[in-house]
């Protein structure tokens, strides 16, 4: 999404954050590029049993989320949550894999005084 000063009405991202560990960057930056209203979709593998981890690595060398640490992401970044829901992504040597599913609207402003410095703006950042 670096280098063009497209807007976006749609970011879909299914299957792929669970080979991403931190977020942190990866969902502020989508909203950068999102039309004001503008929707991102996407799916994590949920995180129940690692304590106060943010995320973690599994055996099945994916990445699991934390749904706090999603939904303190979302609204660091500016976005509403329109649809959560449980679902299970796929199954792996016979289980279930749980995960979470989110539908999220970008409302254009996002809480810089939970996350900041995070959000500069391309010409700042190309001006540096």
């Amino acid at each position: 999404m670096r280098g063009t000063d497209s807007k976006f009405d749609l970011i879909l991202a299914s299957d792929v954050f669970n080979y991403c560990g931190a977020l942190d960057d990866i969902l502020p930056a989508a909203a950068r590029q999102l039309a004001t209203g503008g929707l991102i979709a996407f799916c994590i593998q949920r995180q129940d049993d690692a304590g106060s981890l943010d995320f973690s690595l599994g055996e099945d060398h994916r990445f699991s989320h934390s749904p706090d640490y999603i939904a303190r992401l979302l609204k660091q970044s500016g976005y509403r949550v329109l649809m959560q829901t449980d679902h299970v992504l796929r199954k792996d040597a016979g289980a279930d894999v749980p995960g979470i599913i989110y539908i999220c609207a970008y409302d254009g402003e996002p809480d810089e005084a939970l996350h900041p410095g995070i959000f500069i703006s391309r010409r700042d950042r190309d001006h540096a």
